[in-house]
């Protein structure tokens, strides 16, 4: 996502002058040990703090921040936890394949090199 500067700015003490492009990497988002914690360790049960932002899509930037939140954010969070949860029922026992390594991949974009799961379908 390239971005042109405003103005004269500086990130960790980098000065950037007014009009430079810079490239905003969405793979690098939801990183900030501020408010992720253990962000390189995948964890579909992570606790979000609630006490930094308004509500739980908003600290995930894959829906956009602040004016830019996503609109349909809250319908697309609700059909996803919906899915997950009729899939999941109908999986027993759903662990990692034996020996498999979760590793993330990508740098535009961000996530699972491949999951291998096993399970047995009720």
């Amino acid at each position: 996502m390239p971005r042109q500067l405003a103005d004269n700015t500086e990130i960790r003490n980098i000065p950037l002058p007014k009009d430079a492009l810079i490239i905003c990497m969405i793979g690098a988002a939801n990183r900030d040990l501020e408010f992720f914690t253990e962000p390189d360790r995948f964890n579909i049960y992570r606790e979000l703090n609630h006490q930094k932002v308004f509500s739980t899509h908003s600290q995930n930037l894959s829906f956009g921040y602040g004016t830019h939140t996503c609109v349909g954010a809250s319908l697309s969070l609700i059909q996803l936890e919906l899915v997950a949860n009729i899939i999941l029922d109908k999986l027993k026992n759903l662990e990692y394949e034996k020996n498999f390594v979760y590793a993330e991949h990508g740098l535009y974009t961000r996530g699972p090199k491949s999951l291998k799961l096993e399970f047995r379908a009720s």
